[in-house]
């Protein structure tokens, strides 16, 4: 968090606090950084629940990655490796992805279903 901070400037840090989600909180507030927003989410879907509206706006164009790639290069690893359909326990930067994109676009649902139809196999 204070890599990206330092390197991109954000302000607002969204987190699953499902599994000892409140430690991470507590880290995250007195790191010194200066976050204006610390957003806890708790999750009750499936990670492929979760990801499914996602998808279609990479493939919209509308996701975009800050930086030259590879940016994230463990994240961008789980994102070409991952199989679609499979739980994968090692997914859990694509997950944290998704948690981030669900929190900045509310409308998300709307927005896939008025410009995608599901990807195939999903």
């Amino acid at each position: 968090l204070a890599k990206a901070k330092r390197d991109h400037g954000p302000d607002i840090v969204v987190y699953e606090r499902n599994h000892g989600g409140m430690t991470m909180a507590h880290t995250i507030r007195n790191s010194g950084q200066g976050w204006s927003q610390i957003i806890d989410v708790y999750n009750t879907a499936s990670k492929r629940l979760r990801a499914e509206p996602v998808v279609p706006l990479y493939l919209m164009g509308l996701v975009h990655h800050c930086g030259e790639p590879p940016t994230t290069p463990a994240l961008e690893h789980q994102m070409t490796t991952s199989a679609i359909g499979e739980q994968n326990q090692k997914d859990d930067r694509i997950d944290a992805l998704c948690l981030g994109v669900h929190h900045f676009i509310p409308d998300l649902r709307t927005i896939v279903r008025r410009q995608l139809s599901r990807p195939q196999g999903w």
